[in-house]
């Protein structure tokens, strides 16, 4: 878990991740009482390209975590 713990990009092409999936990995990512940054607290930037599920949600929960 301590190498997760800093990546900073990550690469999930061509994965058949779905909207449900893109949804629950947003919500991984959101802050909460155990990890104050979320899920990859030091992840940066995530690509998503050729998934059938909308990245709109995981880039939206990056974003917001990026402004806080």
């Amino acid at each position: 878990n301590r190498v997760l713990g800093k990546l900073k990009i990550l690469s999930l092409h061509d994965n058949k991740i779905g909207d449900a999936e893109m949804i629950a990995f947003a919500e991984a990512l959101k802050p909460n009482v155990l990890f104050p940054m979320g899920a990859l607290g030091k992840l940066e930037n995530i690509m998503l390209l050729g998934n059938p599920g909308s990245d709109a949600p995981v880039k939206e929960a990056l974003a917001r975590r990026k402004a806080q």
